[in-house]
């Protein structure tokens, strides 16, 4: 086999999985996500530090699975409107990246908050409550803007790319990577 035949192979199973393995798991994703949801909006969990940060973090995942498997599916059937639209494509990637980073970091905050909650110290366990988390679930969102507006500026749609809808600017790059490097850097 030719290394010609071989890329087009490549590209052809590549096809096929964007097609029909996204589709199964976007449909278990939000089966899964909807009985968290269930799980998570009941009456006695409703008041819990956790189980807010928890539905939160279903919620941003809902967006995920949303937006990352139907582009993926999308893709598999040869329609893609990231290719051809810069705004479609710009929010496809701000969207995605920030509902998973979103989604991670809410996690980890409800393992700080158990740790906070668990605490034998009382001046610690303050810090596990209602007002504490929704203080930081907007921190976390306004920092996660913050942290992926370069998107808006460093993505394109171009179909000449591999794959398309990418960062086209090194500079810009450079440049996030240096904000982002200067607002968590150890002081």
């Amino acid at each position: 086999m030719s290394s010609t035949a071989i890329i087009r192979l490549l590209g052809d199973m590549t096809t096929q999985m964007n097609r029909y393995a996204s589709l199964p798991m976007l449909l278990l994703g939000l089966i899964g996500n909807s009985l968290n949801v269930y799980v998570f909006t009941r009456k006695v969990l409703r008041k819990n530090p956790c189980v807010i940060l928890f539905f939160c973090s279903t919620i941003a995942n809902f967006f995920a699975l949303l937006v990352g498997l139907l582009a993926r599916a999308t893709l598999g059937f040869g329609w893609d409107p990231t290719v051809y639209n810069q705004a479609i494509c710009k929010l496809k990637v701000f969207v995605l990246l920030s509902s998973q980073f979103i989604a991670t970091w809410l996690i980890t905050i409800a393992t700080i908050n158990r740790y906070l909650s668990s605490s034998r110290n009382a001046k610690v366990r303050q810090y596990s409550s209602q007002k504490a988390t929704y203080r930081a679930i907007m921190a976390l969102v306004v920092i996660t803007c913050i942290i992926h507006v370069r998107v808006f500026y460093c993505s394109t749609a171009d179909v000449r790319q591999v794959p398309p809808c990418t960062d086209h600017s090194t500079f810009k790059n450079h440049i996030a990577a240096l904000v982002a490097s200067f607002c968590f850097s150890k002081r």
